[in-house]
Formats: C-alpha cells, structure tokens, sequence
C-alpha cells in the first residue's frame, strides 16, 4: 500500500515538472503558469478522492468456507477486480 502511495506521489511530482516546463517552453506568463498549477493540483485531489474506495462486502467473491468458530466464519474470498490475491 505504501509503495503504491509512493508511486502516485512521485507521478504526480513528473506530471508537475512536465507541466512546467512546457509552460517556459511556450512562455507562458509566470500569472498564468501558476494558474495551469493550480488546475492540476485540482485535478490531482479530485483524482486521489476518486482512487479512496472503501472495500466492502460487495467487492468479495465467497471461494470456500475454511472454519466456523464462535466468533463468525472464516471463509477464502477473492477480490473481484483482482485476479491474483486471494484473502
């Protein structure tokens, strides 16, 4: 999880710089550069707050009941959206 926020942080930082310097290279005024950042850190939020799904039941797939004990089941689900990792 950790590593996946770290990747987004660093894309984010590359998008920025990309930006950046396509302004200086179309001399944009230092005003309107700084309004090309704000849109993009705009996007960038709106983005993450998009990327946040909180996981619920929904997201499982039920593969097999593994114990029953007196605290609930424990069963082998697979995410739906995931080929690889089951839980």
């Amino acid at each position: 999880m950790m590593v996946t926020d770290l990747r987004r942080c660093r894309l984010s930082e590359l998008r920025r710089r990309a930006l950046q310097r396509r302004a200086t290279e179309v001399k944009l005024s230092s005003e309107e550069e700084e309004q090309l950042l704000r849109n993009l850190e705009k996007k960038e939020t709106e983005y993450m707050r998009l990327q946040t799904h909180k996981i619920g039941i929904d997201d499982f797939e039920l593969l097999t009941l593994i114990g029953k004990g007196a605290f609930g089941e424990n069963v082998l689900v697979k995410l739906n959206y995931d080929e690889f990792d089951l839980f």
